[in-house]
Protein backbone atom coordinates (compact mmCIF):
# COMPACT_ATOMS: atom_id res chain seq x y z
CA UNK A 1 0.00 0.00 0.00
CA UNK A 2 1.34 3.40 -0.91
CA UNK A 3 1.07 6.20 1.61
CA UNK A 4 1.67 9.90 1.26
CA UNK A 5 4.61 11.34 3.18
CA UNK A 6 2.42 12.96 5.89
CA UNK A 7 0.73 9.61 6.51
CA UNK A 8 4.10 7.86 6.76
CA UNK A 9 5.23 10.50 9.26
CA UNK A 10 2.12 9.85 11.36
CA UNK A 11 2.65 6.09 11.31
CA UNK A 12 6.31 6.50 12.27
CA UNK A 13 5.40 8.85 15.14
CA UNK A 14 2.87 6.42 16.61
CA UNK A 15 5.16 3.46 15.99
CA UNK A 16 7.97 5.14 17.93
CA UNK A 17 5.76 6.35 20.78
CA UNK A 18 2.99 3.79 21.23
CA UNK A 19 3.87 0.52 19.50
CA UNK A 20 5.74 -1.89 21.74
CA UNK A 21 5.48 -5.16 19.85
CA UNK A 22 2.77 -7.45 18.58
CA UNK A 23 0.85 -7.34 21.87
CA UNK A 24 0.19 -3.59 21.57
CA UNK A 25 -1.64 -1.30 19.21
CA UNK A 26 -0.01 1.16 16.82
CA UNK A 27 -2.63 3.86 17.33
CA UNK A 28 -3.71 4.66 20.90
CA UNK A 29 -7.43 4.41 20.13
CA UNK A 30 -7.31 1.08 21.96
CA UNK A 31 -5.68 0.70 25.34
CA UNK A 32 -4.86 -2.92 26.12
CA UNK A 33 -5.28 -2.26 29.84
CA UNK A 34 -8.71 -0.60 29.51
CA UNK A 35 -10.26 -2.21 26.46
CA UNK A 36 -10.08 -5.87 27.32
CA UNK A 37 -13.47 -7.22 26.31
CA UNK A 38 -14.73 -7.81 22.80
CA UNK A 39 -17.52 -5.29 23.41
CA UNK A 40 -15.25 -2.51 24.66
CA UNK A 41 -12.93 -2.99 21.69
CA UNK A 42 -15.84 -3.02 19.24
CA UNK A 43 -17.24 0.16 20.78
CA UNK A 44 -13.93 1.96 20.21
CA UNK A 45 -13.34 0.96 16.59
CA UNK A 46 -16.69 1.62 14.94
Amino acid sequence: MLLLDPAIENVNYYKENFYHGEDTYLFPILNKETHTTETSIKNRIH
